[in-house]
């Protein structure tokens, strides 16, 4: 076998072990929302679509707030170690660590 084709096969062998990967995290993510919702309070979850719109949209800029520093702070560490990012790619790292931190 040469040099490329090991490449393209090892490549192909990456994706596929992403894929399983992929559907194993989504299957289960289900099966904890699901277990979540059965065994949640009926009223908790009720107060939960009764929340107003005030009070949602205060706790996304609360959020957004929190992963902006977070992403600065990555900024700041990239940038101690000569490294460059731009804050697009802070903030995506931001967001799937805490994708990740969920899962």
């Amino acid at each position: 076998m040469h040099s490329e084709e090991k490449i393209h096969k090892s490549s192909t062998d990456y994706h596929k072990i992403l894929k399983r990967l992929l559907v194993i995290v989504v299957v289960g993510v289900l099966a904890h929302v699901l277990f979540i919702l059965s065994t949640t309070e009926k009223d908790a979850i009720k107060l939960v679509f009764n929340l107003k719109a005030l009070h949602i949209s205060t706790i996304l800029v609360f959020i957004h707030i929190s992963w902006s520093t977070y992403a600065l702070r990555i900024l700041l560490w990239a940038s101690f170690l000569k490294e460059k990012i731009t804050f697009s790619q802070a903030f995506r790292v931001v967001i799937t660590s805490e994708i990740a931190s969920a899962v």
